[in-house]
Protein backbone atom coordinates (compact mmCIF):
# COMPACT_ATOMS: atom_id res chain seq x y z
CA UNK A 1 0.00 0.00 0.00
CA UNK A 2 1.17 3.62 -0.66
CA UNK A 3 -0.03 6.44 1.68
CA UNK A 4 0.99 9.55 -0.03
CA UNK A 5 0.19 12.56 2.42
CA UNK A 6 -1.33 15.52 1.52
CA UNK A 7 0.67 17.64 0.27
CA UNK A 8 -0.60 20.90 3.12
CA UNK A 9 2.02 23.44 2.14
CA UNK A 10 1.58 23.23 -1.29
CA UNK A 11 -1.98 23.20 -1.17
CA UNK A 12 -1.21 26.72 1.10
CA UNK A 13 1.45 27.92 -1.13
CA UNK A 14 0.33 31.23 -2.83
CA UNK A 15 -1.90 32.21 -0.06
CA UNK A 16 1.13 31.96 2.28
CA UNK A 17 3.77 34.16 -0.02
CA UNK A 18 1.17 36.73 -0.25
CA UNK A 19 0.73 37.32 3.67
CA UNK A 20 4.32 36.79 3.95
CA UNK A 21 4.71 39.56 1.30
CA UNK A 22 2.68 41.76 2.85
CA UNK A 23 4.05 41.51 6.53
CA UNK A 24 7.56 42.17 5.01
CA UNK A 25 6.45 45.00 3.34
CA UNK A 26 5.28 46.26 6.71
CA UNK A 27 8.73 45.69 8.65
CA UNK A 28 10.26 47.23 5.42
CA UNK A 29 8.18 50.29 6.16
CA UNK A 30 8.45 50.02 9.79
CA UNK A 31 12.31 50.48 9.29
CA UNK A 32 12.19 53.11 7.20
CA UNK A 33 9.83 55.51 9.61
CA UNK A 34 12.47 54.37 12.12
CA UNK A 35 15.10 55.85 9.92
CA UNK A 36 13.23 59.10 9.91
CA UNK A 37 12.66 59.49 12.84
CA UNK A 38 16.22 58.60 14.45
CA UNK A 39 17.49 61.26 11.46
CA UNK A 40 15.45 63.92 13.35
CA UNK A 41 15.81 63.32 16.55
CA UNK A 42 19.44 63.30 16.33
CA UNK A 43 18.96 67.19 14.58
CA UNK A 44 16.89 67.88 17.63
CA UNK A 45 19.85 66.06 20.21
CA UNK A 46 17.23 63.52 21.40
CA UNK A 47 18.49 59.78 21.90
CA UNK A 48 15.67 57.28 20.41
CA UNK A 49 15.81 53.52 21.66
CA UNK A 50 16.19 50.26 20.00
CA UNK A 51 13.86 49.60 17.04
CA UNK A 52 13.59 46.15 18.17
CA UNK A 53 12.39 47.52 21.65
CA UNK A 54 9.43 49.87 19.86
CA UNK A 55 6.41 47.90 20.02
CA UNK A 56 4.38 47.04 16.94
CA UNK A 57 1.63 48.55 15.21
CA UNK A 58 -1.46 47.23 15.56
CA UNK A 59 -2.47 46.40 11.80
CA UNK A 60 1.30 44.64 11.79
CA UNK A 61 0.56 42.60 14.74
CA UNK A 62 -2.81 41.20 12.40
CA UNK A 63 -0.50 40.42 9.81
CA UNK A 64 1.77 38.40 11.95
CA UNK A 65 -1.22 36.49 13.26
CA UNK A 66 -2.76 35.74 9.91
CA UNK A 67 0.64 34.58 9.19
CA UNK A 68 1.47 32.47 12.21
CA UNK A 69 -2.97 30.81 11.86
CA UNK A 70 -1.69 29.67 8.38
CA UNK A 71 1.87 27.96 9.61
CA UNK A 72 -0.61 26.40 12.06
CA UNK A 73 -2.92 25.14 9.89
CA UNK A 74 -0.81 23.70 7.41
CA UNK A 75 0.93 22.09 10.39
CA UNK A 76 -2.37 20.96 12.01
CA UNK A 77 -2.73 19.14 8.05
CA UNK A 78 0.35 17.55 8.41
CA UNK A 79 -0.15 16.98 11.88
CA UNK A 80 -3.49 15.00 11.44
CA UNK A 81 -3.15 13.31 8.49
CA UNK A 82 0.40 11.33 9.84
CA UNK A 83 -1.39 10.43 13.23
CA UNK A 84 -4.34 8.46 10.77
CA UNK A 85 -1.73 6.69 8.85
CA UNK A 86 0.03 5.54 11.99
CA UNK A 87 -3.36 4.70 13.27
CA UNK A 88 -4.40 2.86 10.47
CA UNK A 89 -0.67 1.02 9.92
CA UNK A 90 -0.93 0.28 13.91
CA UNK A 91 -4.59 -1.34 13.44
CA UNK A 92 -3.75 -3.64 10.20
CA UNK A 93 0.02 -5.35 11.52
CA UNK A 94 1.47 -6.56 13.83
CA UNK A 95 4.91 -5.59 12.86
CA UNK A 96 6.28 -2.70 11.11
CA UNK A 97 10.06 -2.67 9.35
CA UNK A 98 10.52 0.95 8.25
CA UNK A 99 14.25 1.93 6.02
CA UNK A 100 16.40 3.87 8.51
CA UNK A 101 17.42 6.91 5.45
CA UNK A 102 19.42 10.03 6.40
CA UNK A 103 17.18 13.02 5.74
CA UNK A 104 19.65 15.25 5.32
CA UNK A 105 20.58 14.05 1.64
CA UNK A 106 16.79 14.65 0.81
CA UNK A 107 16.61 18.51 2.05
CA UNK A 108 19.96 19.45 0.78
CA UNK A 109 19.14 18.80 -2.55
CA UNK A 110 17.05 21.80 -4.56
CA UNK A 111 14.93 19.72 -6.49
CA UNK A 112 13.45 17.43 -3.59
CA UNK A 113 13.85 20.05 -0.75
CA UNK A 114 10.35 21.53 -0.30
CA UNK A 115 8.54 18.09 -1.13
CA UNK A 116 10.43 16.49 1.46
CA UNK A 117 9.90 19.29 4.10
CA UNK A 118 5.99 19.13 2.93
CA UNK A 119 6.32 15.88 3.61
CA UNK A 120 7.83 15.72 7.61
CA UNK A 121 9.00 12.44 6.86
CA UNK A 122 10.90 12.52 10.28
CA UNK A 123 7.58 13.75 12.39
CA UNK A 124 5.55 10.54 10.05
CA UNK A 125 8.43 8.35 11.99
CA UNK A 126 7.98 9.18 15.54
CA UNK A 127 4.38 9.29 15.11
CA UNK A 128 4.72 5.17 13.71
CA UNK A 129 7.37 4.82 17.18
CA UNK A 130 5.18 6.31 19.53
CA UNK A 131 2.21 4.52 18.34
CA UNK A 132 3.58 1.01 17.43
CA UNK A 133 6.35 0.77 20.34
CA UNK A 134 7.85 -2.05 20.47
CA UNK A 135 6.45 -3.69 16.83
CA UNK A 136 8.32 -0.64 14.99
CA UNK A 137 11.15 -2.07 13.88
CA UNK A 138 14.22 -0.15 11.94
CA UNK A 139 15.78 -1.27 9.15
CA UNK A 140 18.96 -0.53 7.33
CA UNK A 141 18.74 0.72 3.67
CA UNK A 142 21.49 -1.13 3.01
CA UNK A 143 21.34 -4.71 2.58
CA UNK A 144 25.03 -6.77 2.92
CA UNK A 145 26.54 -7.88 -0.23
CA UNK A 146 23.88 -6.78 -2.24
CA UNK A 147 23.65 -2.88 -1.80
CA UNK A 148 20.86 -0.60 -1.11
CA UNK A 149 17.13 -1.84 -1.07
CA UNK A 150 16.40 0.38 -4.35
CA UNK A 151 18.88 -1.21 -6.21
CA UNK A 152 18.03 -4.71 -5.93
CA UNK A 153 15.48 -6.49 -7.57
CA UNK A 154 13.26 -9.33 -6.03
CA UNK A 155 15.05 -11.85 -7.67
CA UNK A 156 18.87 -10.72 -6.22
CA UNK A 157 19.97 -9.28 -9.52
CA UNK A 158 21.42 -5.67 -9.08
CA UNK A 159 19.39 -3.14 -11.07
CA UNK A 160 21.01 0.49 -11.14
CA UNK A 161 18.68 3.81 -10.81
CA UNK A 162 19.37 7.20 -10.45
CA UNK A 163 17.17 9.20 -7.90
CA UNK A 164 14.80 10.27 -10.98
CA UNK A 165 14.12 7.06 -11.87
CA UNK A 166 10.77 5.98 -9.91
CA UNK A 167 10.04 2.79 -12.23
CA UNK A 168 11.71 -0.30 -10.99
CA UNK A 169 12.34 -2.51 -14.59
CA UNK A 170 14.50 -6.03 -13.88
CA UNK A 171 16.64 -7.17 -17.24
CA UNK A 172 16.43 -10.76 -15.64
CA UNK A 173 13.03 -11.54 -14.28
CA UNK A 174 11.44 -8.77 -16.36
CA UNK A 175 9.34 -7.85 -13.05
CA UNK A 176 8.11 -3.78 -14.00
CA UNK A 177 6.89 -1.64 -10.67
CA UNK A 178 7.23 1.26 -9.10
CA UNK A 179 10.74 1.78 -7.22
CA UNK A 180 9.55 1.85 -3.91
CA UNK A 181 6.62 -0.69 -3.92
CA UNK A 182 9.87 -3.40 -5.13
CA UNK A 183 12.01 -1.64 -2.53
CA UNK A 184 9.59 -2.24 0.30
CA UNK A 185 9.06 -5.84 -0.69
Amino acid sequence: EIYDPPKAFYLFQKKLAKVQKKMSRQFEMRKALYAQEKKQAKEQGIKLPKLSSLPYSNRLKKQIKKVAKLHTKIANIRDHHQKKIASIIDNRYRYFAMEEHPLQFMIKNKKLSKATADRAIFQQKSHLKNKLGERYIPTSNQRPGIGGNTQTCLCGESVKKELKDRIHHCPKCDLKADRDVVSAN
